[in-house]
Parts: C-alpha cells; structure tokens; sequence
C-alpha cells in the first residue's frame, strides 16, 4: 500500500498542468526544466544561466532541454533587439500546455531564433 506525505501548500508553491506532467513526448529533463520555469513569477528573465543556478544540470543540458519544449509547443524563442537593432537578448514565450492553435504569444511578430528575418542592407548610401 502507498502512503503519501505530501506538505501544506500555504505559500511558495505552484500548480503544474497534470497534462504537461504526464505528456510522454517529453522528457523528464525537459519536464523538469519547463517546471523550474513555471515556478517563478512571469516577469522572471529566462536565462540558460539563470536556469543552471537553479538545477544542478549544466548548460548543455538546460539547452537541450529548452530545444525540446519548443520542438513540442512549449516554449517559443525570439531575439530581443534594442533600437538600433542589435541583439540585446532571448525572450521566450511559455505554454504550460503546449502551444494552442489560434493563440498568439507576445511579440510574435519577431522572428525565432533559429530562423531569423534580416534585410540586407542598403550599401548605396550608408548612413
């Protein structure tokens, strides 16, 4: 027979979707990561090195983790870029539940990660 010991939940604790627990499609990593994720507060900056101090797997395997969640709707990346369009950072929008259809994330008129959208400059008269 099971027996639970499970604590009192009166502050610091968070509710997780069972169906993101139990989806067979992910990994326990990429559970595991996508939690810690869901553990801070939304305005929380998403770093892979932000993540590292908080679990005791290293950057390679944060980055995997993170290349799961958005291969399976999880987690959507794009390049912030400060006004003169340099890159300043990763933003990262976060579906506990997968990525619904229909759902438009913030920013997601910026483009991903993985496949940026550049122009290529004008060389006739540089400014």
């Amino acid at each position: 027979m099971n027996q639970f010991y499970r604590t009192e939940k009166k502050r610091d604790f968070t509710i997780i979707s069972n169906s993101l627990i139990r989806d067979k499609e992910l990994s326990l990593g990429a559970k595991g990561v996508l939690n810690v994720i869901l553990s801070f507060s939304d305005n929380w900056d998403i770093t892979v090195k932000g993540l590292t101090a908080h679990l005791k797997e290293g950057r390679d395997a944060v980055t995997s983790a993170i290349h799961e969640l958005e291969a399976a709707g999880y987690i959507e990346r794009h390049t912030v870029r400060d006004k003169n369009g340099r890159f300043r950072t990763m933003g990262y929008a976060v579906y506990e539940g997968g990525k619904k259809p229909g759902v438009t994330p913030p920013n997601s008129n910026l483009p991903k990660a993985d496949s940026p959208e550049s122009v290529s400059p004008n060389t006739d008269f540089p400014t």
